[in-house]
């Protein structure tokens, strides 16, 4: 920090420096049931159009049947609050995506952490404002 004041290094520092000295850790997606739903349905309809060589899915083409199946079972899946409660539903996983399930859905499953765009907007926004008092009383 040198010299400067505490407004001075705050204005000048980048706001991911800032944002993770006040969240430690807080990423900007989150896991999210619905991510997981979608990401299962374009899992299911690329395995029954045999689209899977250019996809991370491990396991080949479905029946009409077997997909219809998944179809209806996959609504389960958007009740899902975070990636540990997937290990509940391993079976269904490894039917959809394979035995390495946990792999293609690694930050697929994922929105926006609307937590992380709030406070980057507040952090943006005192560091502007500090700026032009900075402006202000250098002039």
């Amino acid at each position: 920090m040198g010299p400067r004041t505490v407004a001075e290094f705050v204005a000048d520092c980048g706001w991911d420096y800032v944002l993770n000295c006040l969240d430690r850790g807080i990423s900007s997606t989150v896991f999210s049931g619905d991510a997981l739903h979608a990401l299962a349905k374009k899992c299911i309809v690329q395995r029954r159009r045999q689209q899977t060589g250019r996809h991370d899915w491990e396991l080949g083409e479905l029946s009409k049947g077997e997909a219809r199946e998944l179809w209806h079972d996959i609504d389960v899946l958007r009740s899902i609050e975070s990636s540990n409660e997937c290990w509940h539903h391993s079976k269904l996983l490894t039917e959809l995506f394979g035995e390495e399930w946990h792999y293609p859905l690694d930050g697929k499953a994922v929105e926006e952490n609307h937590e992380f765009t709030y406070l980057r907007r507040v952090v943006e926004a005192v560091q502007h404002a500090l700026r032009q008092v900075l402006q202000r009383v250098a002039a």
